[in-house]
């Protein structure tokens, strides 16, 4: 498509030359110096549009080479969000499935989940946008309340039988029990809103984006 518009801009570049060369040749009779100054006027004329063709053609080819870096970027943020989204996914299926390990502290980083999400601001799917900043508020609670668990059990542990902290261990666990499944139904929307929109932008970009 974008090959057939240059065509029809060089075509229609040609035929405007050709027309202000035939009205001048036709409208006013050949100046003294006889039929070379009409051509230098005529070749003047047309160094002036090939110059603005140029120029045009030129600006255009930068705004593509943009929107075709500004679509790698986004692509290439969307990949990262999707193997953090991935990765998260899988730690709090193991903290969940093996309960051994839910009395250990986590540590979860999410600087990188946040730089990536910011380059989300071109992104037209508010959908998708929701469930990305949806699933890390998520995650960052469930981690939150996995902590919170680690650090009552630990301090269970030199008071034993304490009937406070045993009811908040059950309280603590069974919101990560309740919670853990909202959690991931919101992490999987996201990664398929990603999937989706890396998709669109491949066929959008053509093999130039990849």
């Amino acid at each position: 498509m974008k090959k057939l518009q240059i065509f029809f801009e060089i075509v229609f570049a040609v035929l405007a030359v050709a027309v202000i060369s035939i009205s001048c040749t036709y409208a006013w009779p050949e100046p003294e110096y006889g039929l070379t100054a009409w051509v230098q006027a005529i070749g003047s004329i047309a160094a002036i549009l090939v110059a603005i063709l140029v120029m045009h053609w030129q600006n255009r080819a930068n705004e593509n080479r943009d929107e075709i870096n500004s679509k790698r970027m986004l692509r290439g943020a969307l990949r990262c969000l999707g193997v953090e989204l991935f990765q998260y996914e899988n730690m709090i299926k193991d903290r969940m499935t093996r309960k051994e390990m839910i009395w250990a502290p986590v540590q979860a980083d999410f600087a990188i989940f946040n730089a990536y999400a910011t380059l989300l601001g071109s992104l037209e799917d508010d959908t998708t946008l929701q469930y990305v900043t949806g699933s890390r508020l998520k995650i960052q609670n469930f981690f939150t309340n996995v902590n919170e668990l680690s650090r009552t059990v630990e301090i269970l542990r030199f008071e034993d039988g304490n009937p406070d902290l045993e009811k908040k261990v059950d309280e603590l666990w069974a919101g990560l029990v309740e919670h853990s499944p909202i959690t991931l139904n919101w992490i999987e929307g996201a990664r398929q809103g990603i999937d989706k929109a890396i998709k669109a932008i491949d066929k959008s970009g053509g093999p130039e984006v990849s």
